[in-house]
């Protein structure tokens, strides 16, 4: 695979399992986001996969970092 493709899959694939973790936990909590999607408890529900997903997202970024997948700068921004 090429390198330039590691970072964002990883980042991608972090983003997607955390929200679905997000999600299986609050529904665990008894909240389910599907049942009453205007609510407050929906909004929790939000919360917790946006949460998820952020956190997803962090971790691939860490797991990145300590393979040597270094994000690098876009040449289109060069000063």
């Amino acid at each position: 695979m090429p390198e330039r493709f590691v970072r964002p899959l990883a980042q991608a694939t972090g983003f997607i399992a955390g929200a679905l973790l997000g999600y299986a936990l609050a529904r665990e909590l008894g909240i389910d986001l599907l049942l009453d999607p205007y609510g407050t408890r929906a909004i929790v529900a939000i919360a917790a996969v946006g949460l998820g997903g952020g956190i997803g997202i962090g971790a691939a970024r860490h797991w990145c970092d300590g393979h040597g997948h270094a994000e690098r700068p876009d040449p289109r921004t060069e000063d």
